[in-house]
């Protein structure tokens, strides 16, 4: 009987240190994970486009965000860079950032809209003065940055040559949105590398710079492959 207990003991210890290097080895994991390989749940709608992203396309140029309300907004200018690293991260594809002084040196306005019609030659123009084969247009169509927090995004990539949509997509991200808020406290969780064992993920439908973060990574994770 005495035996049987010790095996028993021993059994149960073993148990618990595989437990806890497990818990541990999961600890890790959330910490070491990086937003390219974060599988979200939500999926983002209203997204269309060709299967894959030719692979004659390897240069993109990038507008500055279009903001109808106040283009002077500190945050769109935020948005520019937030938009511009996300999708110098999602891919292949090299990106050309353009700034609004750059823009406006060279046609005179400093922001487009994806959804108006294009300038005379600007497709050209761009192919010609970046050496570039598409461009992406991107639309803040909404901002409402209190809590609930929410972004509209309309997004498109065009090809320079042809005028061609590769792919487009047009959607409110609304953090009243219980899938969409659990999907940026998610995301918040994942792609960050804090050693401090606290969750603070919620700090995400707080902040209008980390809620850009999440949304600027979720748009650009509809790209299709390039290939």
């Amino acid at each position: 009987m005495h035996h049987h207990i010790m095996h028993l003991r021993t059994f149960q210890a073993a148990a618990t240190a595989a437990l806890l290097l497990l818990l541990a080895a999961g600890c890790a994991t959330k910490k070491s994970v990086p937003r390219e390989v974060y599988k979200p749940h939500y999926t983002p709608q209203n997204v269309a486009g060709d299967p894959a992203i030719p692979a004659a396309v390897r240069r993109v140029v990038m507008l500055p965000v279009f903001y109808g309300a106040d283009p002077s907004d500190s945050f769109v200018t935020e948005l520019d860079r937030l938009f511009q690293s996300e999708l110098g991260r999602s891919g292949s594809l090299e990106v050309v950032p353009i700034t609004r002084e750059r823009l406006k040196a060279l046609f005179g306005f400093d922001q487009v809209e994806s959804v108006d019609l294009l300038p005379n030659n600007f497709l050209d123009r761009l192919r010609a003065a970046y050496g570039a084969d598409a461009v992406v247009l991107t639309d803040l169509t909404v901002n409402q940055p209190y809590r609930p927090m929410a972004l509209g995004i309309r997004c498109k990539m065009v090809d320079l040559q042809s005028g061609r949509i590769f792919w487009a997509i047009d959607t409110v991200f609304d953090s009243a949105d219980p899938a969409v808020a659990a999907a940026a406290r998610h995301f918040a969780g994942l792609a960050t590398y804090s050693p401090y064992p606290l969750d603070t993920s919620h700090a995400i439908l707080q902040s209008p710079r980390k809620f850009a973060d999440f949304v600027a990574w979720s748009v650009f994770r509809t790209l299709p492959p390039r290939v």
